[in-house]
């Protein structure tokens, strides 16, 4: 998880500087840093104390971008049968999926005759993931059915 320590000054050991952190200008601040696990922008409140000195009241923006990821559906191919051809298969790139955190993927896809057609997939996050954290791509591969040679 990120955490989010403002750049500490080596006069401050100097100094005896003291950092407590806030989420909010007026307070309560606290001794340790706060801790910011999902995408967004939020205002931290920094402050440095320090003997015989007028405390240092200021605001530092956190800004966690969301995770690029891919998903792209699995690609198939064969000589025409009479039946549906699907491939239910799929793979995540890019920055990739964290943790616990998935997607549940359904496929709505096939091609039956010769010719070739987009494996179309939907997607929902799974209980517990944040979508938000996420700025997903879909792409998706070919089904493709060859026709039968004449011999």
């Amino acid at each position: 998880m990120p955490t989010c320590v403002p750049f500490i000054n080596p006069l401050s050991v100097i100094y005896s500087a003291a950092f407590s952190y806030s989420l909010s200008k007026n307070g309560p601040f606290r001794s340790e840093p706060y801790t910011f696990t999902n995408a967004g922008e939020t205002s931290l409140w920094y402050r440095v104390s320090a003997a015989n000195y007028d405390d240092f009241v200021h605001e530092a923006r956190v800004t966690i971008l969301p995770r690029e990821v891919t998903l792209t559906s699995g690609s198939a191919s064969r000589y025409y049968n009479g039946e549906p051809l699907t491939c239910e298969s799929f793979v995540v790139s890019g920055d990739g999926l964290l943790g616990a955190d998935g997607v549940e993927v359904s496929y709505s896809g096939s091609q039956t005759n010769p010719g070739a057609a987009d494996n179309v997939f939907s997607y929902v996050f799974n209980e517990g993931t944040v979508p938000d954290n996420y700025s997903i791509t879909k792409k998706y591969g070919k089904l493709e059915v060859w026709a039968l040679k004449k011999m």
